[in-house]
């Protein structure tokens, strides 16, 4: 059972929320944020920012950027404040109507305050989350103004990278790569890149660009053609982007998938493209696999069925998950790129997830009032079916089937053990509560919550170890094992070597103790017969008889009456 640390009544507003590394816990108030952490979950920062509804922190938990729907008043919150607290206003006269605020979360200190982007006509621009993202080293912070330019910010200083802002007309998307890369000849860190997508407009065609920060030089860009919409995913390594593009059919009556790979840890950054013959609805990366393995699942009818009003798709729709894998150029593989694996056809899922190690992956049907299905799988686990046939993806098997009615999330906790599926009362009223799993899909507890709203698994912070260190420590996993072995082997001697001088030890208390019994006797015998006490004479040479009586069972009958 879960061991419970802390527990506190009205201890958020809304809702909470954990720092990418989990040192930090967010409790939401009227007021503002507060930060928690340290064993017993102490109040280590106060953010004054008032009607605070969204929060994002940098990569490395050194900033916190804010986002409230009401602009800033200085007044407003003097008066919140009230007399006595008002010196812990962080506010000025320059962030005056303001909306987004940058904190340093180390100090506390308000670094900047931004206003939201505002169209030409003057009215503020369709609000996303998150309004900033960040580069992976925190060096960097961008926002995009939809379908004009994206402005890039350098920290500390909160600057605007070269005082302009990058025009970028039509831009839909953009996305930091996760990682700062290395050269792979020098070894020397790379510029951090930045990828974006622009649809088409006139002649010219729709195209995704790769660019370097902070030059701003292109690396690679990639014209598309018949275009309806465009997403960005990026590898956890850095090493991949897929950019999965819906495109018109020449009828444009229907639409299909292409998934054009760049493969940005390679010197000119060469892209492969998978063509898909329906269209792809979702897409995940398999976190820890060299061969950057991925899943989609796909579907002939992109159109999302109705939902009511809490987002609950009232039908399922009939869907087919497919993996990809990228194969090596090599004596089996005579061109180099992405290979269907399988594809698991006629399913209702509606969301994939990557175990955060890899291998395992749930194929979960969510938010849907028909149906609730959980399918566990392992990408590889029958090796032998995959060498006999030569694919790889023959080793992919369902582990366990399972349900979970009125399911609305599926979060893998940091190890890769454990799955949590919980229904929240954000969604839907009844049944509210969550259910643990393992990894092979067995469930090991069930928790029904009335008024239940979230479950959040608590971050790990990042390995201190390199890739590389992870590869040869696996490569060497056996010699690992076999120091393991004779630890365990020592021990169990040890404690067989225990075992025997115990029992020595009582035999040897038992001879002591029947020796002394016997000395006893014998002294007492002696002294009886001083006394003129004479011992029972044996009679010698006369007959007995000894009657021995023994039953044989001869038949044995059972009757039922």
């Amino acid at each position: 059972p879960a061991e419970l640390i802390t527990a506190r009544d009205n201890w958020t507003g809304t809702r909470v929320q954990w720092s990418p590394l989990g040192s930090y816990m967010c409790t939401f108030h009227r007021p503002g944020l507060a930060l928690w952490g340290g064993p017993e979950f102490k109040k280590l920062m106060r953010v004054v920012h008032p009607f605070i509804t969204h929060a994002e922190f940098s990569p490395s938990e050194q900033y916190l950027v804010t986002f409230s729907s009401e602009p800033i008043s200085t007044e407003a919150v003097d008066k919140m404040l009230g007399a006595e607290e008002q010196h812990q206003n962080p506010f000025t006269a320059d962030d005056e109507g303001h909306s987004v605020c940058i904190w340093n979360v180390r100090t506390g200190t308000l670094m900047r305050s931004f206003a939201l982007p505002m169209n030409k006509d003057g009215t503020p621009v369709k609000t996303t989350w998150p309004q900033f993202k960040w580069s992976p080293s925190e060096k960097y912070f961008a926002r995009m103004t939809h379908g004009s330019s994206i402005s890039i910010y350098e920290a500390p200083s909160m600057a605007l990278l070269d005082k302009k802002s990058m025009k970028v007309a039509g831009i839909q998307d953009f996305s930091w790569c996760p990682r700062v890369l290395e050269d792979t000849r020098t070894g020397a860190a790379r510029p951090e890149m930045l990828a974006y997508w622009t649809p088409e407009e006139g002649n010219l065609p729709a195209r995704v660009t790769v660019m370097a920060v902070p030059s701003r030089e292109v690396v690679r860009t990639k014209n598309l053609f018949s275009v309806f919409s465009a997403s960005l995913h990026w590898h956890p390594s850095g090493k991949m982007m897929c950019v999965r593009v819906q495109r018109y059919t020449k009828s444009k009556k229907s639409r299909f998938t292409n998934l054009e790979i760049f493969r940005t840890g390679e010197r000119d950054v060469p892209v492969d493209v998978v063509e898909l013959t329906d269209s792809a609805v979702a897409f995940d990366w398999e976190p820890t696999c060299d061969n950057y393995r991925f899943a989609i699942l796909h579907t002939d009818d992109p159109t999302p069925p109705p939902t009511n009003a809490n987002g609950i798709a009232m039908s399922a729709v009939k869907t087919n998950v497919s993996f990809y894998a990228f194969e090596r150029k090599g004596k089996l593989v005579k061109k180099e790129g992405y290979a269907l694996l399988k594809t698991l056809p006629n399913k209702t899922t509606t969301s994939l997830k990557w175990s955060p190690h890899g291998r395992h992956i749930v194929l979960a049907t969510m938010r849907t009032v028909t149906t609730c299905t959980l399918e566990f799988y392992d990408a590889d686990f029958d090796q032998t079916a995959a060498t006999k046939s030569g694919n790889p993806g023959d080793a992919i098997s369902l582990l366990e089937s399972a349900e979970h009615y009125n399911i609305t999330e599926l979060e893998w906790d940091p190890s890769g053990r454990y799955v949590v599926t919980s229904a929240s009362a954000w969604r839907q009223l009844a049944d509210t509560g969550y259910i643990l799993w393992d990894f092979k899909g067995q469930q090991l507890q069930k928790i029904d919550i009335e008024d239940f709203k979230q479950f959040l698994w608590r971050p790990r912070p990042q390995s201190l170890l390199s890739e590389e260190q992870k590869r040869t420590i696996r490569k060497d996993l056996k010699s690992y094992s076999r120091a393991f072995d004779e630890q365990d082997e020592r021990r169990l001697h040890a404690a067989d070597a225990e075992l025997m001088s115990q029992r020595r030890r009582l035999v040897s208390e038992w001879e002591t103790w029947r020796t002394q019994v016997a000395e006893l006797l014998a002294a007492e015998t002696d002294k009886a017969l001083a006394d003129g006490y004479k011992l029972p004479i044996a009679a010698d040479n006369e007959d007995f008889v000894v009657e021995e009586i023994v039953e044989e069972i001869i038949e044995e009958k059972e009757e039922f009456i």
